[in-house]
């Protein structure tokens, strides 16, 4: 008589594979008299208990369907965060805050394996439907992306759902307010040199605050911009400017030189003790002149002020996107189209004015 032997392969679940690749199993009776099955993955150690051996395979069993439907989304969000947050800037972290808590609240009891291109994109049309600028949206769509990224990094998942997904199309800019033309002659009357400073600078708040008088270099008519201040927790601290192209020489304007103390060191814009601004010291200054002066103009809108100064004297984009530190030449075209259209606007009102008093 023969005899045949067949050999049956089972198809290996993804906990299958991990315990053949790095992890062990090991029933042990222990002297309480439970058994016991040890599982290493990945280098850490889970631990199941029973009274008898099916009990342990059992609970072995169900743990093992878990591990294979995936991490929560929400555990890889929190993961990510923590990881991701210690190469960011606070004011950066508090930007990425509301969509990391937006993120969790779209999925909060899904595994990341579950989360698919169609409800990724259903959550950014359903931004769109509640008229967030296109700004925003494109930023959270951006951090969906990174903590897909993240998770492929982390072999949660093989592919990244947001790759199929794009931000629509028209969704309205969040609009640039221009300084007018009352704003700008309060700035030049102003007492204090800082607004002053900003409009016919183009510097940032923090790349100003930064500034130091050996900065200034007033035989040759150039500020050297190296540094900008940041703030944790309203508290001052010395970083790299914003972007490399933010690290520039940008002109000294006569009337600019003219308001500069000469033969000084040390900050231009210190507080009342001589250091850096604390973060609600500098706001409040802001918001005393701001009163004092019967205005609402920004520190933004005054570096967007300097922008228009450069757009009206005929600089081409490429001078002007170096003056302003701009990391592309697209983002100096979009200021300036906004400038234009803004202009043209103004002349359509002054025109309309003027046609009604004929």
């Amino acid at each position: 008589m023969t005899f045949f032997y067949y050999t049956i392969f089972f198809p290996l679940t993804r906990f299958d594979k991990m315990l053949m690749i790095g992890g062990e199993k090991h029933m042990t009776h222990r002297k309480d008299g439970l058994w016991q099955e040890v599982v290493t993955i990945n280098g850490k150690k889970k631990y199941f208990y029973g009274k008898t051996k099916a009990a342990v395979m059992k609970k072995l069993r169900e743990w093992q369907e878990e591990f294979d439907r995936g991490e929560l989304f929400r555990e890889i969000v929190l993961d990510w965060r923590e990881e991701h947050w210690q190469h960011l800037e606070p004011s950066s972290s508090k930007c990425y805050e509301a969509c990391v808590k937006r993120a969790i609240a779209a999925f909060p009891t899904q595994t990341i394996k579950e989360i698919t291109a169609s409800q990724i994109d259903a959550e950014i049309r359903n931004l769109v439907a509640q008229r967030f600028s296109k700004k925003i949206v494109a930023r959270q769509l951006n951090i969906y992306n990174m903590i897909f990224n993240y998770a492929i990094l982390k072999e949660y998942i093989k592919y990244n759902p947001c790759a199929a997904v794009r931000v629509p199309s028209g969704l309205p800019a969040k609009k640039r307010e221009l300084p007018s033309d009352r704003d700008i002659e309060i700035v030049k009357k102003s007492d204090w040199l800082f607004p002053f400073f900003l409009l016919f600078s183009g510097c940032r708040r923090g790349e100003a605050l930064a500034l130091r008088y050996e900065d200034i270099d007033f035989e040759n008519k150039i500020i050297h911009i190296t540094k900008s201040v940041g703030f944790k927790n309203s508290a001052p601290y010395l970083k790299t400017t914003k972007t490399e192209a933010g690290r520039r020489d940008i002109i000294l304007l006569d009337v600019l030189a003219d308001r500069i103390p000469k033969n000084k060191t040390g900050l231009i814009f210190p507080n009342k003790q001589g250091e850096l601004y604390k973060e609600m010291q500098i706001r409040r200054a802001w918001e005393k002149w701001q009163k004092e002066n019967d205005t609402a103009v920004t520190a933004h809108q005054l570096r967007h002020g300097f922008a228009t100064i450069l757009f009206d004297a005929g600089l081409d984009t490429k001078d002007a996107q170096h003056l302003l530190g701009h990391t592309t030449i697209a983002m100096t075209q979009d200021v300036y189209t906004h400038i234009r259209k803004q202009r043209q606007s103004l002349t359509a009102e002054k025109l309309n004015e003027y046609v009604k008093n004929v």
